[in-house]
């Protein structure tokens, strides 16, 4: 997992309203492995790193990414039954936090007739099934592709799961959006393809036969011979 990435990304979302994510400055106690014993700096980077994607009670959310690092206790502290350094990181962190209700932009992954897999912030999945009431020709899900970029509303969630679980509707005008955009475009490239290319075919050119051209250079090596004669 490419942290740089992540943060830059982070920090573009921050101005998005629709983004659900957050600035938040915060303490965390991590636990560094005793591999780590010669360079705790080391472990705490490590055990950051697993924080991205999973819920975090004290920052009440999902850490996305992470800058400014700071221990406040450099060296940690050990307890007689836990082998682990406990040490208190400062960060400022970026989390994700939906709520039921919640409008997102999400880029569709898979799709099959009953279920559509989206991804939010190129990390997080939510789950779009077709309501059960509801048609296969009339659903809405029926009309997207993988890659469209979607419009989805939060109907129920669950991120203090290792896995977060995340379930959505999609947003019927902008799937319409979509299909009225691929329909513009297929109707432009049927118009385009229509139109002569004005180029005329080259006039073809006469050819010797293989036998006159034989002839032709018979005459003139005997013509030839006959002056120097």
């Amino acid at each position: 997992m490419d942290v740089k990435v992540n943060l830059e990304e982070a920090k573009k979302l921050l101005s998005v309203p629709e983004s659900c994510l957050r600035k938040v400055e915060g303490e965390l106690t991590v636990l560094v492995h005793p591999m780590h014993s010669s360079n705790i700096k080391e472990g705490v980077l490590e055990e950051l790193k697993a924080l991205i994607k999973r819920y975090s009670k004290e920052l009440k959310g999902i850490p996305m990414a992470y800058e400014k690092i700071q221990l406040v206790s450099s060296n940690g502290w050990l307890f007689d039954t836990n082998p682990f350094h406990h040490v208190v990181v400062r960060a400022m962190f970026y989390v994700f936090t939906p709520q039921i209700g919640n409008i997102l932009e999400a880029t569709v992954k898979k799709k099959s007739i009953n279920h559509v897999g989206c991804l939010v912030h190129g990390m997080f999945n939510v789950s779009v099934p077709r309501p059960q009431e509801e048609a296969v020709e009339n659903w809405c899900g029926t009309c997207v592709q993988e890659g469209d970029v979607v419009k989805l509303t939060i109907t129920d969630l669950n991120v203090t799961t290792y896995i977060p679980y995340i379930k959505g509707e999609l947003d019927p005008d902008r799937v319409q959006e979509l299909v009225d955009a691929r329909r513009e475009e297929e109707e432009q490239k049927a118009e385009a393809n229509k139109k002569p290319s004005g180029k005329t075919p080259d006039a073809v050119k006469p050819t010797k036969s293989k036998k006159r051209k034989a002839d032709e250079d018979l005459n003139s090596s005997r013509s030839s011979k006959r002056k120097k004669v």
